[in-house]
Protein backbone atom coordinates (compact mmCIF):
# COMPACT_ATOMS: atom_id res chain seq x y z
CA UNK A 1 0.00 0.00 0.00
CA UNK A 2 2.58 2.27 0.84
CA UNK A 3 4.53 1.66 -2.74
CA UNK A 4 1.07 2.04 -4.56
CA UNK A 5 0.43 5.09 -2.17
CA UNK A 6 4.17 6.89 -3.26
CA UNK A 7 3.48 6.08 -6.78
CA UNK A 8 0.48 8.12 -7.08
CA UNK A 9 2.16 11.24 -5.23
CA UNK A 10 4.73 11.07 -7.37
CA UNK A 11 2.65 10.37 -10.53
CA UNK A 12 0.60 13.94 -9.26
CA UNK A 13 3.73 16.19 -8.72
CA UNK A 14 4.62 14.87 -12.22
CA UNK A 15 1.61 15.96 -13.95
CA UNK A 16 1.38 19.13 -12.09
CA UNK A 17 4.50 19.56 -14.10
CA UNK A 18 3.57 18.35 -17.42
CA UNK A 19 0.45 20.82 -16.67
CA UNK A 20 1.92 23.68 -16.06
CA UNK A 21 4.23 23.29 -19.31
CA UNK A 22 1.29 22.87 -20.95
CA UNK A 23 -0.20 26.01 -19.55
CA UNK A 24 3.14 27.99 -20.47
CA UNK A 25 2.16 27.41 -24.02
CA UNK A 26 -1.18 29.36 -23.70
CA UNK A 27 -3.77 27.14 -24.81
CA UNK A 28 -6.46 26.85 -22.48
CA UNK A 29 -8.21 23.49 -23.92
CA UNK A 30 -5.07 21.43 -23.47
CA UNK A 31 -4.00 23.31 -20.72
CA UNK A 32 -7.65 22.13 -18.72
CA UNK A 33 -6.99 18.61 -19.93
CA UNK A 34 -3.52 18.42 -18.69
CA UNK A 35 -5.07 20.10 -15.21
CA UNK A 36 -7.84 17.50 -15.07
CA UNK A 37 -5.08 14.31 -15.89
CA UNK A 38 -3.26 16.01 -12.57
CA UNK A 39 -6.04 16.76 -10.63
CA UNK A 40 -7.51 13.01 -11.15
CA UNK A 41 -3.80 11.97 -10.32
CA UNK A 42 -4.72 13.68 -7.18
CA UNK A 43 -7.23 11.90 -6.41
CA UNK A 44 -6.18 8.68 -6.66
CA UNK A 45 -4.59 8.97 -2.99
CA UNK A 46 -7.63 11.67 -2.18
CA UNK A 47 -5.57 14.88 -2.34
CA UNK A 48 -3.16 13.26 0.77
CA UNK A 49 0.25 14.23 0.63
CA UNK A 50 -0.08 16.17 -2.23
CA UNK A 51 -2.06 19.16 -0.74
CA UNK A 52 0.96 21.91 -2.06
CA UNK A 53 -0.03 19.94 -5.32
CA UNK A 54 -3.29 19.87 -5.11
CA UNK A 55 -3.69 23.69 -4.60
CA UNK A 56 -1.82 24.63 -7.48
CA UNK A 57 -3.90 22.08 -9.67
CA UNK A 58 -7.04 23.41 -8.51
CA UNK A 59 -6.02 27.07 -9.39
CA UNK A 60 -4.33 26.05 -12.98
CA UNK A 61 -7.80 23.94 -13.57
CA UNK A 62 -9.74 26.76 -12.73
CA UNK A 63 -8.27 29.58 -14.42
CA UNK A 64 -8.19 27.30 -18.07
CA UNK A 65 -11.78 25.90 -17.52
CA UNK A 66 -13.15 29.83 -16.93
CA UNK A 67 -10.73 31.02 -19.88
CA UNK A 68 -12.49 28.30 -21.53
CA UNK A 69 -16.24 29.39 -20.48
CA UNK A 70 -15.32 33.16 -21.07
CA UNK A 71 -14.63 32.06 -24.97
CA UNK A 72 -17.76 29.75 -24.72
CA UNK A 73 -20.06 32.36 -23.68
CA UNK A 74 -18.69 34.72 -25.95
CA UNK A 75 -19.14 32.33 -29.21
CA UNK A 76 -22.63 32.14 -27.72
CA UNK A 77 -22.31 28.54 -26.77
CA UNK A 78 -23.91 29.18 -22.85
CA UNK A 79 -24.06 25.22 -22.30
CA UNK A 80 -20.35 24.68 -22.88
CA UNK A 81 -19.47 28.33 -20.75
CA UNK A 82 -22.17 26.24 -18.10
CA UNK A 83 -20.54 23.35 -18.40
CA UNK A 84 -16.87 24.85 -17.81
CA UNK A 85 -18.03 27.26 -15.20
CA UNK A 86 -19.72 24.08 -12.88
CA UNK A 87 -17.09 21.76 -13.30
CA UNK A 88 -14.78 25.28 -11.56
CA UNK A 89 -17.43 24.77 -9.01
CA UNK A 90 -17.02 21.01 -8.51
CA UNK A 91 -13.36 21.25 -7.69
CA UNK A 92 -13.30 24.84 -5.58
CA UNK A 93 -16.86 25.39 -4.87
CA UNK A 94 -15.61 29.07 -3.61
CA UNK A 95 -14.36 30.52 -6.30
CA UNK A 96 -15.90 33.89 -6.51
CA UNK A 97 -15.36 34.16 -10.72
CA UNK A 98 -17.17 30.82 -11.03
CA UNK A 99 -19.78 31.65 -8.65
CA UNK A 100 -20.59 35.23 -10.24
CA UNK A 101 -20.63 33.28 -13.83
CA UNK A 102 -23.10 30.50 -12.39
Amino acid sequence: EAVRRQSAILETRFALERAQAVARLGDASKTAKAYEDAYNAAMKVGGEGVQGELAAIVTGLSAAKLELARAAYKEGNVSTAQDHVNRVLRVDPNNATAQSLK
